[in-house]
């Protein structure tokens, strides 16, 4: 998220209005170096890449991803950057056109080494958790069940109609 939020400040604010965390496309990606979801041309090449370079390939071939369709993901509601990601977009790239524009994204190990450094910090402190509303029930008229579950306030009101939001 902050990578983003750095290299490309005006998609990071689309998707935070949007309520789209980055971990919500990245992690299959990351978990899988790609394998996943994209094409075996372009999984070669990040993986070679890896090998020598280690994990900031990774990483820069998620910020050279997102910047690819960073026009066309600022047009896009929760769902669609949802779906494009997952379904659109590893059919559309060109892998050796993306593995190229992720080397000329200027991120550095040390950053990488910061970022995590702060994250291990703050996250024992709390201070990188998203402050959360939480619906506190509602009743699924369907199965008869009751449910709590943590969503920002205005999300939860969309997805939700009629739910008690508590603080």
């Amino acid at each position: 998220e902050r990578l983003v939020q750095k290299f490309m400040p005006k998609l990071f604010k689309h998707l935070e209005r949007e309520h789209v965390d980055i971990s919500m496309i990245a992690t299959q990606w990351i978990m899988t170096l790609f394998s996943s979801t994209f094409r075996f041309d372009m999984v070669s090449r990040v993986w070679d890449s890896f090998l020598v370079e280690g994990w900031k390939v990774v990483y820069r071939v998620i910020l050279a991803l997102l910047e690819s369709a960073q026009d066309h993901l600022i047009g896009l509601d929760m769902e669609g950057i949802l779906t494009y990601l997952r379904d659109e977009l590893p059919n559309e790239i060109d892998g050796g056109a993306v593995v190229r524009l992720s080397t000329k994204i200027p991120l550095r190990q040390r950053q990488l080494k910061k970022l995590t450094a702060e994250w291990r910090g703050s996250s024992k402190r709390g201070q990188f958790v998203k402050r959360r509303l939480t619906v506190d029930s509602f009743d699924d008229s369907m199965n008869g069940s009751r449910m709590s579950i943590k969503l920002p306030k205005d999300l939860a009101k969309k997805l939700i109609p009629g739910a008690r939001v508590i603080t």
